[in-house]
């Protein structure tokens, strides 16, 4: 059942209260290490990327000076003996990634009118990106099997030497930056695998490997049939002719990557995507949570945009996946219940009043934050002009109206329940206001942004 529409905020109002929610929680940074105290590693790449975003979706450079100055002393940390360790500071994968993608955030904002900072950025985020391909933490074809499926494209949790854990967070980290920064590198001339282009790509074929197009499997589900469709499809004839380079090597880590959490980690019955498969033991550990969810939309999203063209065969279809979930997850009333009767987005099985103090940092106070930021990236990229079919550029204003009133409810509700009058926000968002701290505050920063987006 769709929530009733809510009609656009005014977009006057909202920035001075955004801005405010992000001067808050700048106020718990550390200029000389860009630590924002309270919180972990991980968490201080989201509340910079939320900032990043922010200015991005505001038309602004608010932030960047702060944001600029953080990434810099951030990035040039050094441990004991001197060595090195930037962005990447612990054997945590998916926390190497989330800074890479902060990077990226931060160049789409700020960087390509920065010089060399800007591509010190894009160049620390390939880093990222390599040290898992050449590490062997990107598992390719036959290498490990579990039941049935194949692990082909799945991205290990940590660097540890015994790490047995395939987590889809990891994975769809993985795909949104190798995709990212393929769009980038081909917008900047770059070429990442030196390809120069192909000729498929210049007729206007699928934007997707050949390996994946012949990629078989076992799986019914109807989603994975949808990424199968893509896999296999022929040239789109109505498209024109791409010119771009089309750098076939992060394509197909991307799609592979992508490829693997619907073959494997999408639940049957849910439309959900769950969290891990242990390749020693087999188990497969089903937790759902909003940002495993969340994360596989903004796969889908950054791959859509390596498309020919707008209207090209593969970009229906991973939009097609990313509307999917997103409308389950705005929808998710129970089993698990993320979403209240009211349409108030809490998880509150993973974080909520009965289950944790206020003043307690947890990793899953940011979690529902994630869906929020990859909510407003469907939502930009569902332009309903990209396309000249009639009925195509209906139904993406149909889903833009649900993806806007859900993010508007979102931030509605916190200025109703959960702030005070000096801009700190609480962690419930459904109330009642409860203990601000930077973890709280830190969590509705993509709330502000995303409502710029969707209101401008």
């Amino acid at each position: 059942m769709e929530a009733p529409e809510l009609p656009p905020l005014p977009y006057s109002s909202l920035f001075p209260i955004t801005t405010l929610a992000i001067k808050t929680y700048l106020l718990s940074q550390n200029p000389q290490t860009g630590q924002i105290s309270g919180i972990g590693n991980w968490q201080i790449a989201n509340g910079y990327t939320a900032i990043c975003l922010h200015d991005r979706y505001s038309g602004t450079r608010t932030f960047e000076d702060a944001i600029t100055a953080a990434l810099q002393v951030y990035g040039s940390k050094c441990n004991g003996n001197g060595k090195k360790i930037g962005f990447v500071r612990n054997e945590f994968n998916d926390d190497a990634l989330w800074w890479g993608c902060c990077l990226v955030a931060a160049w789409r904002a700020y960087g390509d009118r920065n010089g060399d900072v800007g591509r010190g950025w894009i160049e620390n985020a390939r880093g990222i990106q390599r040290m898992l391909v050449e590490g062997g933490f990107w598992v390719e074809k036959s290498r490990f099997s579990v039941g049935d499926m194949d692990m082909e494209g799945g991205v290990f949790w940590t660097r540890r030497p015994e790490e047995s854990a395939l987590n889809s967070i990891t994975t769809g980290l993985f795909a949104q930056l190798t995709a990212d920064l393929a769009r980038i590198e081909m917008e900047l001339g770059i070429g990442a695998d030196g390809c120069v282009g192909s000729a498929a790509a210049a007729e206007g074929q699928a934007v997707v490997p050949e390996s994946e197009r012949k990629m078989q499997t076992k799986t019914s589900h109807s989603f994975f049939n949808k990424l199968q469709q893509v896999f296999h499809s022929q040239p789109d004839t109505h498209d024109k002719a791409s010119t771009a380079p089309l750098p076939q090597l992060d394509i197909h880590l991307a799609s592979t990557s992508l490829a693997w959490i619907i073959r494997c980690r999408l639940h049957p019955t849910k439309n959900l995507i769950t969290d891990t498969i242990n390749i020693h033991t087999h188990n497969l550990i089903d937790w759902t949570f909003t940002y495993t969810t969340g994360q596989t939309i903004g796969a889908c999203v950054a791959l859509s945009k390596l498309a020919p063209t707008p209207t090209s065969h593969p970009r229906t279809y991973y939009l097609s996946l990313a509307t999917d979930l997103a409308i389950t997850a705005m929808q998710q009333t129970k089993q698990p219940p993320w979403v209240t009767p009211a349409g108030i987005l809490t998880e509150q099985t993973a974080y909520g009043p009965t289950n944790h103090r206020a003043d307690q940092n947890n990793d899953a106070v940011g979690f529902k934050s994630i869906l929020i930021r990859q909510l407003a990236a469907l939502y930009e990229v569902l332009d309903p002009t990209f396309t000249d079919h009639e009925n195509d550029a209906m139904e993406a204003a149909r889903i833009r109206c649900l993806l806007r009133t859900f993010i508007n409810t979102q931030f509605l509700e916190l200025q109703r329940v959960n702030v005070n009058s000096v801009g700190q926000y609480g962690p419930w968002w459904a109330g009642p206001f409860d203990t601000p701290t930077s973890h709280s505050q830190m969590a509705v920063l993509d709330v502000m942004a995303a409502v710029m987006l969707v209101n401008r």
